[in-house]
């Protein structure tokens, strides 16, 4: 059952990818919303959780459709899941 839900999640295009580039760049892919933007914390939310990016000097860049770039000096990268089902 488990493997049906995650297929239908990547078909229905619940999924998202985050890739750590440096202690510099993070960039999430299946962006849906930016909830907050700071100096020292930027939230994402994605199908599948939202994204706490926190550091210092924080800008997005490279915004497009379903992602998003963020510079500056990151010092973590919290992921806070949903609830079973829930794609936004």
């Amino acid at each position: 059952m488990k493997k049906i839900s995650k297929l239908l999640s990547i078909a229905s295009g619940c999924y998202s990818y985050i890739s750590i580039t440096s202690d510099k760049s993070v960039v999430i892919e299946g962006c849906k919303s930016i909830s907050e933007c700071s100096d020292v914390l930027v939230i994402v939310g994605t199908s599948e959780f939202t994204v706490e990016v926190y550091g210092a000097d924080m800008k997005l860049r490279n915004f497009n459709q379903d992602s998003v770039e963020i510079n500056g000096r990151i010092s973590s990268v919290n992921l806070v899941g949903k609830k079973r089902g829930e794609c936004i």
